[in-house]
């Protein structure tokens, strides 16, 4: 924990909170056609992803206001002196004192009796470290009460992943406590475009795709799909299309080579064994491949998906579901009822297909296969 220029404080504090990205309802934005400084299908920056969220209203839903907020603040910002508690995974809470640390705020916004702290992502991380709003909430608490000024303050953890805008809202209930965030709601957003893809383009796909059998491959086995997180999918394919992934590993620039295990690790701190399980369901679904190497890469599906946007790149997650016999028949079953899939309509496609796993594993394969068809219907028109 850093608590001041070049000092910090070791311990096994409790830092990082988990993300959860949940299925519902996506709110449809539309971008104005006046702007010319921004072109929204090529979004590569969070201070530009931000932006968007802000001239489409998105911030205002955010937060709950009726009038648009205002950017007041972003860049780094001096602490002065925090004095906090924070619990440890060895036993009881420790105190913390920063003192003339500098944080960095990403954005601010702020209304009449609301205010926002935005800490922002360009891909679906797993956690991340509470510090990176915590701190700027602290310091926004300080300028509140050098000004005698009351406002709700709420913290949102955004994420710009697969053309959606990703809002985690938390708010802390005791300030003096770092570990005392609250996830209130996550919001999740798309903008609108002249393309359609809704249920009944998807039914039509679905009529005209021939399924296949499950992937044969006795030297190199592709198993069903265990990864569950399809904007970790989308952000894997899309650094599938550069030969080299640049990346700050603490602190220093490192370059590992796209497609490798070791690049998946770095970039999004799962597990070797979780790199595994997201290669390989793109390989499932015929977004990629591997070479004679052991090297990853994108198929021409892959490719064309990367480059799509919007409701393009939803048909092209479906055209490859729908590549799975499993898959298919689920996603035909799923047109017909208006209630989620259950995991006895999953587990009875699975043995109707005959597939090749005991059936504790098809239990535990069924969130998988709940989470990806889920996904793709909250993204139709």
């Amino acid at each position: 924990m850093p608590i001041g220029h070049d000092h910090y404080k070791i311990s096994d504090f409790k830092m990082y909170q988990e993300l959860k990205y949940e299925s519902g309802e996506i709110y449809k934005r539309y971008f104005p056609d006046w702007i010319v400084g921004i072109d929204p299908t090529k979004l590569t920056s969070e201070p530009t992803a931000q932006a968007v969220a802000d001239v489409t209203g998105m911030l205002k839903i955010v937060m709950g206001v009726d009038d648009p907020p205002i950017s007041t603040l972003s860049g780094k910002k001096g602490t002065g002196t925090l004095d906090f508690d924070i619990e440890t995974f060895g036993g009881p809470f420790k105190s913390v004192e920063i003192d003339g640390w500098q944080s960095e705020i990403d954005g601010l916004y702020e209304t009449e009796d609301t205010a926002l702290i935005l800490e922002s992502k360009m891909k679906a991380p797993k956690d991340f470290n509470v510090r990176q709003i915590y701190i700027p909430t602290l310091i926004y608490q300080q300028m509140l009460k050098e000004r005698n000024v009351h406002k709700r303050i709420l913290a949102a953890y955004f994420i710009y992943s697969n053309d959606t805008f990703i809002f985690n809202l938390y708010e802390f209930k005791d300030l003096t406590m770092y570990n005392s965030l609250e996830l209130k709601h996550q919001f999740r957003f798309r903008l609108s475009e002249g393309e359609v893809f809704s249920m009944p383009e998807l039914s039509d796909l679905t009529a005209k795709t021939q399924p296949i059998g499950e992937p044969a491959n006795d030297a190199d086995p592709i198993p069903f799909p265990q990864a569950n997180n399809v904007y970790v999918m989308s952000d894997l394919i899309e650094s599938l299309q550069a030969p080299k992934v640049v990346l700050n590993v603490d602190g220093q620039e490192e370059t590992f080579t796209s497609g490798t295990t070791e690049a998946f690790v770095a970039q999004n701190k799962y597990s070797p064994r979780q790199a595994g399980y997201y290669y390989n369901v793109l390989r499932y679904f015929g977004f990629a491949d591997k070479d004679a190497t052991g090297i990853f890469k994108t198929t021409s599906l892959g490719t064309e998906y990367a480059k799509a946007t919007g409701s393009k790149r939803t048909e092209l997650m479906a055209a490859g579901l729908l590549r799975s016999a499993v898959f298919n028949s689920l996603i035909e079953l799923q047109l017909k009822q208006t209630e989620p899939l259950t995991d006895e309509d999953i587990i009875q496609v699975m043995k109707d297909q005959r597939l090749q796993i005991s059936e504790s594993t098809m239990k535990r394969r069924s969130s998988t296969v709940r989470a990806l068809i889920g996904y793709l219907f909250d993204n139709l028109d």
